[in-house]
């Protein structure tokens, strides 16, 4: 029986970090779609690849979620942005001249690129191809369009604005010698050196996709935060419950099952319209009951009766800290993703099944996002 309740019980807290985690994960798609993340954190990487990276401080106000979450380098930027202000409102005064475009710039201005975005947007595309990356810079390095394109001209033009550090749309010095280094070990030939592009182009990508996923992890959290104090959702006040309460327990045992047995593949949403529809129907017909089994929200129940002023009432600082503590276990549980709560769901299932002569359970899939 002990055994039972404290399986019941994970199983519990387990589909409750499913749903917070998908709610979660939907909240940062939405936002990332919103803020154009995905093509702000491409535009990034091809300035890494093909510009001077530490000369583009015109925009940081504009750039990803790399540069919003590098604190050291936010912090130096926002006093520039700062101190540009106060020459600004200064009588007379002139704005600095904005660093001359570069490559990356031009890049996406041709055609190949053209023709990934939505008519009439200036976005940057969400995902480029290698193939398509390395088609364009050939051809943009070597004839600026459509044109005759050779390994002769692309060679021709580099050393060309070797020597010319004010060409417009000019490589950074990096970028010229990793060009002709890669000229080099094609041998001029052109389908080679497009090749080895596209390589290159791949590597830089894979650092990209790790840089995003850093910056979603840290997104996640704190929406797996926010969500935990707006739901009063902390990990200590459900464990309680689940354990003091045989009734709640049974409800929510029931409701995990019957969610691992519903549950299929799912095509992942797309578009901002998609994923409002998910994060509504989640709300609506999973956190909502589940919520109201559990005694979530903020009905005053939990708090302590405060004597006197709250900023001296010990009382009061015990609860919060619980408070707290329980909060950031949610936070920290969301922030391992769906897939690996929902994996931990499938295996309870099985394990608590597995004591039951005939309950067989199909083991349920992983959530999509």
């Amino acid at each position: 029986m002990f055994g039972s309740e404290i399986l019941d019980i994970i199983l519990g807290l387990s589909f409750l970090y499913v749903l917070l985690s998908l709610l979660a994960t939907t909240v940062n798609e939405l936002l990332m779609a919103l803020l154009d993340a995905r093509g702000k954190t491409l535009r990034l990487a091809l300035e890494v690849m093909l510009d001077d990276y530490e000369g583009l401080s015109g925009t940081w106000w504009l750039t990803s979620l790399d540069r919003l979450f590098s604190f050291k380098r936010q912090r130096r930027r926002l006093r520039q942005g700062f101190r540009f202000m106060l020459r600004k409102t200064a009588p007379g005064a002139e704005p600095p001249e904005a660093p001359p475009p570069g490559l990356s710039n031009a890049l996406l201005g041709h055609p190949h690129l053209k023709r990934l975005r939505k008519p009439g947007s200036t976005r940057c595309p969400s995902y480029l191809s290698a193939g398509t990356f390395a088609r364009a810079l050939t051809d943009l390095l070597a004839s600026r369009g459509f044109g005759d394109t050779s390994a002769e001209k692309v060679r021709e033009y580099l050393h060309a604005v070797r020597d010319a550090p004010d060409t417009p749309d000019r490589p950074c010095d990096d970028t010229i010698r990793i060009l002709l280094g890669l000229l080099d070990e094609a041998g001029d030939s052109l389908p080679a050196f497009r090749e080895a592009v596209a390589r290159w182009y791949d590597d830089v990508m894979a650092r990209a996709s790790g840089w995003y996923k850093r910056k979603t992890q840290i997104a996640i959290f704190l929406i797996g935060l926010a969500s935990a104090v707006l739901l009063n959702a902390d990990t200590v006040r459900m464990a309680q419950t689940l354990a003091n309460d045989p009734q709640a327990r049974a409800q929510v045992v029931e409701m995990a099952l019957a969610y691992a047995d519903a549950r299929r593949d799912e095509a992942p949403a797309s578009g901002i319209d998609s994923l409002y529809t998910r994060l509504q129907t989640l709300v609506e017909a999973q956190i909502e009951p589940a919520g109201v089994v559990l005694g979530l929200g903020w009905d005053g129940r939990d708090r302590p009766a405060v004597q006197g002023a709250w900023y001296t009432d010990g009382a009061w600082w015990s609860w919060f800290g619980v408070k707290l503590a329980g909060w950031l276990l949610t936070a920290f549980a969301v922030s391992l993703g769906a897939p690996f709560w929902f994996d931990v769901l499938s295996k309870i299932t099985r394990l608590r099944n597995a004591g039951h002569p005939g309950g067989e359970t199909t083991a349920p899939s992983t959530p999509a996002g």
